[in-house]
């Protein structure tokens, strides 16, 4: 009597509902089993796909088994369940002429040794060609949403993948509404500069709570920091797609603007070693030795009356340079200097607010004109890359890798066009960031230094100045004040300076600064924001240190 052994397979690229459950085929082969009284010795359930040969554990078991004289024959809903490449049917087929496999039995077949073979190879080449026109059927689907926009891989951390409500068949990108809030506070922790990856990913699972999205196998779990380097990486979050080394611009809500998304590569590209820390100084990492060129340290030392004493000083690694420093107090008094040297009048920094927007306002024209520039550009890039690939169909380039040269040389140009398209379409929205967070620092940072939060003092330090040069022989710190805030506080007091109109009736007196700026008149000269401003805000984004979503377990003092 033969023994057989009962196949079962489902995966994932059964599209078609015709393809039954592993359930659904272990009934079916059951039945078959009981109708011909055969004797089943091995049953073998698996979930993999049959594209690629010798991927599965499950078929290869059971072609062992035979080769072993284990079992006669198979029991199996369709030959498709035993093979889709013609490797593994071609052998199939051997083991059926050579009588190692005596008989495959199927709910719509019986194929037996000495019988024509035709019909099993046949049945073996069309589930192989079925497979093959599959993946082409869901590579084109992929490129053409791809192309459109849409992402053909799992939501990253902050969104989820959902269906289309009107076409179930159709996959779309949403906020995860429980971690988008989360992840975003993250981003605007990482673009602050002051907090290292490690730091702003032990906040995001120990202070925020965080972890991941649950899915069947893994999620629900602390974000790690491997996790948290590549989402850092992912330019998914300043709305674009990425596909085979290929980038366009998303249908799905960016997160952040192409510029932030650079800076922040720019952050994570600098390497350096932390070590773990006992005591935490606020101005540390900022201030460099003005002789050597090295960082400057901290220490603490209890003084005889027992009260503590911090000083900075040249951290000296190359011991070429001097231990002389200052103390903490000192350090602070020569920031607050500073601060109160940029304070302007409130009413003043209101009205040069308003004159620098008119003048944005009247910019736009120019960014309208650049933009256009780049999208026919970005236009000639695609016909390039359409044109590269039907010279590759038609055989015009025969020489694979001279074709791979010139599609990555196409795909970084049009990579490059997209990122330069979008900081222009942001650059405009960022002027006006600047502005108001340049303005909203001018009015706060100096009341809010004098707060006695560490972290707080540390990002307003930090955001105060583009370098600090700190010389511990002449007791003295160098200061480059950030060219946004400066150029901020001479534009205003420019404005200051316009005197008003020694005759006239009463309604045209009023504040020095008001109508030269509001009204103009032939009493008065306006006053324009100067090339170097505009540069300033053009620049990269000041900080928002008063964004309440940068409040770790309430260290920062709320503004807002």
């Amino acid at each position: 009597m033969l023994k057989y052994g009962i196949y079962t397979r489902k995966s994932d690229d059964d599209r078609s509902i015709t393809e039954k459950s592993i359930g659904e085929q272990l009934q079916e082969c059951h039945r078959i089993a009981e109708r011909d009284e055969l004797k089943v010795v091995q049953i073998w359930e698996e979930s993999r796909s049959a594209k690629h040969p010798h991927r599965r554990v499950g078929y290869k078991e059971l072609i062992s088994a035979i080769e072993r004289n284990r079992i006669d024959g198979i029991v199996c809903w369709h030959v498709n369940r035993l093979v889709r490449n013609l490797e593994e049917g071609g052998k199939l087929a051997q083991l059926l002429i050579e009588g190692k496999i005596r008989e495959i039995r199927t709910p719509s077949a019986v194929y037996r040794t000495g019988d024509n073979i035709m019909p099993l190879i046949i049945e073996a080449a069309s589930a192989t060609q079925f497979s093959l026109d599959l993946s082409k059927s869901v590579e084109r689907g992929m490129n053409g949403s791809f192309r459109n926009g849409g992402c053909t891989h799992a939501a990253p951390q902050g969104y989820r993948n959902i269906r289309d409500p009107f076409n179930l068949k159709k996959g779309l990108i949403e906020r995860d509404p429980d971690r988008f809030e989360t992840v975003h506070r993250a981003w605007k922790l990482m673009l602050t500069g002051t907090s290292t990856l490690r730091r702003v990913v032990d906040t995001m699972n120990e202070t925020w709570g965080f972890r991941t999205r649950p899915t069947k196998t893994r999620g629900n779990a602390k974000l790690s920091y491997t996790g948290a380097y590549l989402m850092f990486q992912n330019p998914f979050y300043a709305g674009f797609v990425r596909r085979k080394g290929e980038l366009v611009k998303g249908r799905h809500e960016g997160m952040i603007s192409s510029e932030e998304f650079e800076r922040v590569q720019a952050i994570l590209s600098v390497r350096s070693f932390s070590a773990p820390r006992v005591r935490e100084f606020a101005y540390t990492g900022l201030m460099r030795c003005v002789h050597c060129g090295s960082q400057i340290t901290a220490e603490t030392k209890i003084l005889r009356n027992g009260s503590l004493w911090e000083n900075y000083h040249c951290s000296d690694a190359h011991l070429r340079c001097t231990k002389l420093g200052m103390s903490l107090k000192k350090v602070e008094a020569r920031i607050t200097e500073e601060l109160e040297s940029i304070q302007i009048e409130p009413q003043l920094l209101e009205i040069a607010e308003a004159t620098i927007r008119r003048a944005l306002y009247e910019d736009l024209n120019g960014i309208e004109s650049l933009l256009a520039s780049q999208e026919k550009a970005l236009d000639q890039c695609n016909i390039r890359l359409e044109k590269l690939i039907e010279m590759w169909m038609n055989g015009l380039i025969s020489e694979e890798s001279r074709y791979r040269e010139l599609e990555q040389r196409e795909l970084a140009k049009k990579t490059r066009l997209l990122f330069e398209s979008e900081r222009i379409r942001g650059q405009a929205q960022r002027m006006q960031q600047n502005l108001e967070r340049g303005v909203k620092y001018l009015s706060e940072a100096y009341q809010e230094f004098k707060m006695p939060v560490k972290r707080r003092r540390k990002e307003i330090a930090s955001a105060l100045a583009t370098g600090y040069s700190f010389d511990g022989i002449r007791k003295s710190i160098g200061i480059q004040v950030h060219p946004l805030l400066s150029e901020l506080a001479i534009f205003a007091r420019n404005l200051a300076r316009l005197e008003p109109p020694d005759s006239g009736s009463q309604n045209q007196k009023g504040p020095a600064f008001l109508k030269p700026v509001l009204f103009g008149g032939r009493y008065c000269s306006s006053i324009e924001p100067s090339s170097k401003l505009l540069e300033a805000l053009q620049g990269p984004s000041f900080p928002d240190l008063w964004d309440e979503s940068l409040a770790a377990g309430g260290n920062c003092h709320k503004l807002v």
